[in-house]
Parts: C-alpha cells; structure tokens; sequence
C-alpha cells in the first residue's frame, strides 16, 4: 500500500484548526482468499454453487492508480520549528476495480459461472464508486 498526496492546508481561525484539499495518488491492491468449510456454498449473481466444485475463491481489489480529488480537515499542535503533532480526517474520491476466480478454473468450463463471477464483479465495483474512503 502506497499513497502520495499534495495538499494545501488553510487555517480559518489562525489558531491550530485546519481544512485541507488537494490530490492523492493512492497505489492500494489486496488479495484475499475465501477457503470453504465441508458442505458451504458460494453465492455469484443469486445463483448459489457447490463450494466443492468450486474450491476456493481468490480475489483481487485495486484502489485507481490516478490522482483523485482530497479534502479534510484537522488539527496541528504548533506552525513553529521544531517537533509537533496533527491529526487530518479527509475523504478521497475512489474508484476500485476487483476481480474474482477460482482455484478449480471451474469458471473457464461454465459459461454461467462465469458471467454471474464478472456480474458479482460488476456489482462490488458499482458499490466502491458509491462510496469514499
């Protein structure tokens, strides 16, 4: 995970209360592995499947790596030289692109597999462009 920003802080009030904007150029990917119990079923689409054909589900979410839109607000303990402390909450405008697959490859030899994956795909991708992080 990697994250590079360039922001500019005003003070509205002159004292330690800050808002910030900007532009953050996040570089975010996570892997994630659905290992099943016996007897589990996965659900793609609404279509529900046998966790023993299918194996385990692998997926893959990345985080937009373009500049992307920031702005915050926060607090800074001292403008002075020397050592201080802050503390920024701020919202960036994400997008998030994910991919799933099986370990069996099962997807490659059902066509309807395979579209309800990229479907669900489709779907979780939809959600993340709703949402800021």
């Amino acid at each position: 995970m990697k994250a590079a920003s360039l922001k500019m802080d005003y003070f509205p009030f002159g004292g330690s209360f800050f808002l910030s904007a900007g532009a953050m150029m996040p570089d975010i990917e996570a892997n994630v592995a659905g290992t099943p119990e016996d007897g589990s079923t996965y659900e793609f689409n609404g279509t529900t499947y046998s966790a023993a054909e299918i194996g385990s589900v692998i997926g893959t979410a990345t985080v937009a790596d373009s500049t992307q839109p920031y702005v915050g607000m926060g607090w800074r303990s001292s403008n002075e030289t020397g050592l201080g402390f802050f503390s920024e909450f701020g919202v960036v405008a994400t997008n998030v692109d994910v991919s799933l697959r099986s370990t069996n490859g099962f997807e490659n030899l059902d066509p309807t597999l395979q579209e309800d994956i990229r479907a669900q795909e489709e779907r979780v991708d939809a959600v993340s462009e709703c949402n800021a992080t």
